[in-house]
């Protein structure tokens, strides 16, 4: 999150999207983990990033 609020709901993963009730920043769950998995194989194939 943007500014580290918590929304139990998001715990839910039929949620994939949601807009952050205090910051209103957009969030989807699986373009997030895209990237992070994204990191993990950047980084296995060129060290840490």
């Amino acid at each position: 999150h943007v500014c580290g609020a918590k929304n139990p709901e998001t715990k839910n993963l039929a949620v994939r999207e949601w807009i952050c009730a205090k910051c209103k920043s957009t969030h989807d769950r699986d373009r997030n983990a895209a990237i992070n998995i994204w990191k993990v194989g950047a980084s296995t194939f060129f060290g840490e990033i």
